[in-house]
């Protein structure tokens, strides 16, 4: 693991690094909009964002990914650390510095998390939009259970994560308030109907200022 000191020094190389690995759509808009995510375990963020990704000019960063990076051997009590939000803050800072759209693929459980993200957005000349993710509880733990398999099994990269963790996680969650701009999506049947959202996400997109797509 990147220890904080090694990540400050080093921490110019670990950004340029993962920009070269990402997809990063060729249009440009002002403002750039940064998508966020709350959602409880299974609840349909990552594959939501990725739908995103497909349809919109949007370039995904995923905490998933910079943990892999930072950690390759990551245990249950570094999963969250704090080195992995700070290489990810950092890569959504140049993207949106270069007017990019950018998903911020990470489960901003809390209000504070998601003040302080918007807090350097809206510094480097973006918006914020909050998408929050629910899904009736024993349909997103049946897909925890499957996760838990893969993972087992070596087919998937993660975490074991059980009951009581999975309870913890939903009850620990701050949904968006009043002053958040946001949006709830029903994530509880596979089969999910992304055209409301999709059109709201394109009224909310900036003027595209380079060409590349909608």
């Amino acid at each position: 693991m990147v220890a904080s000191n090694g990540y400050l020094s080093n921490k110019k190389r670990l950004v340029k690094d993962t920009l070269r690995v990402l997809h990063i759509p060729k249009g440009r808009f002002e403002p750039p909009l940064v998508v966020l995510f709350v959602g409880g375990p299974a609840s349909g963020k990552t594959f939501l964002a990725s739908k995103i990704q497909k349809q919109l000019q949007f370039c995904q960063v995923t905490s998933d990914m910079i943990r892999a990076f930072l950690v390759p051997s990551p245990t249950f009590y570094v999963r969250e650390t704090k080195i992995v939000f700070e290489l990810v803050d950092d890569v959504v800072k140049e993207l949106v510095g270069d007017k990019r759209n950018v998903l911020y693929d990470a489960n901003l459980k809390k209000r504070i998390e998601r003040a302080r993200v918007k807090r350097f957005v809206e510094a480097e000349g973006g918006r914020v939009f909050v998408i929050h993710t629910i899904c009736r509880e024993e349909v997103a733990f049946k897909r925890v259970m499957r996760r838990n398999k893969r993972i087992q099994s070596g087919e998937a990269r993660g975490f074991i994560i059980d009951r009581e963790y999975f309870r913890f996680v939903l009850n620990n969650l701050e949904p968006p308030g009043p002053e958040e701009d946001s949006f709830t999506f029903n994530a509880t049947y596979e089969n999910l109907d992304l055209t409301r959202l999709l059109v709201k996400l394109k009224k909310k997109l900036g003027k595209k200022i380079t060409p590349g797509g909608v």
